[in-house]
């Protein structure tokens, strides 16, 4: 796609940076972790986490760490952590009993983005973003 389209096809309600990535301030939520029910739930989450500036726990970028299969369904994604590396907010995942052994909370993706005011139309720019920079 020529720069044109891809400007048309994004309905720029997010801020960008200089080179035109979508900007998302993520605030991390304490003793919470967010459990997508699926493989299309964990990528969008990925994409978001990534433009939030968010990193795994081994320092590689969001959408570049595949979890999902490990646990599927059972899959938890923390929700941050308080401490951050050069601007970059730390992120891990395990399964579901872990958190619960754990005592964290649970939420959806869902109440996850309605936390961070992320609404559904800026996820589907986020979305166009990822899918017109392949």
């Amino acid at each position: 796609m020529t720069e044109i389209e891809i400007a048309e096809n994004l309905e720029n309600i997010l801020k960008k940076d200089e080179n035109g990535k979508p900007i998302i301030n993520l605030t991390p939520i304490k003793k919470t972790t967010i459990n997508p029910k699926t493989q299309e739930e964990y990528d969008e989450l990925m994409r978001v986490y990534e433009l939030g500036n968010w990193i795994w726990n081994n320092r590689s970028l969001a959408t570049k760490l595949g979890c999902w299969k490990k646990y599927k369904e059972e899959t938890c994604i923390g929700a941050g952590i308080d401490y951050s590396t050069k601007n970059k907010k730390i992120f891990g995942f395990c399964d579901k009993d872990f958190y619960l052994m754990v005592n964290w909370n649970i939420i959806s993706t869902e109440e996850f983005y309605n936390m961070q005011k992320i609404t559904p139309e800026m996820i589907k720019e986020i979305n166009i973003y990822f899918e017109v920079r392949k």
